[in-house]
């Protein structure tokens, strides 16, 4: 009688393990890229917003000091990079004399900032507003 007989020295596969690479790389994809992007933009917004604070800052000291505080404002962001077209600087209050309170508000439009659509999670304007004393 002739019988055949499968000789194998490895682990047996039967196209399992295959399929379970493929899963984990789809699962990969759909759940670690999101949040991925989801940290980066995170981070882009947070850098955006220590940007507005920052140019609100100088631009109310400037102000204080009786100069332009928009332009100053706008090279702040500028220097940031970010576009200060997207940019809006209101002196809310400039005081005149010594000791008057001069207030500044940065806007800056962060519609269109991330790469994905999170126009539910993260904000669409980063604001900031300072309050000085003249000097």
């Amino acid at each position: 009688m002739n019988s055949t007989r499968r000789h194998t020295t490895g682990p047996q596969h039967d196209g399992r393990q295959g399929m379970v690479t493929l899963e984990v790389a789809v699962m990969l994809c759909v759940f670690l890229l999101p949040f991925i992007f989801g940290v980066v933009d995170a981070a882009r917004f947070v850098s955006a917003g220590g940007a507005v604070s920052r140019a609100a800052r100088e631009a109310a000291v400037w102000a204080a000091r009786g100069r332009d505080a928009e332009s100053v404002a706008l090279a702040s962001l500028r220097a940031s990079g970010l576009d200060q077209a997207r940019a809006q600087v209101v002196l809310l209050s400039n005081g005149s004399e010594s000791g008057d309170q001069v207030r500044v508000q940065v806007l800056y439009d962060l519609a269109g900032y991330s790469a994905l659509p999170w126009e539910s999670v993260f904000p669409s304007m980063a604001r900031a507003e300072v309050v000085v004393r003249h000097e």
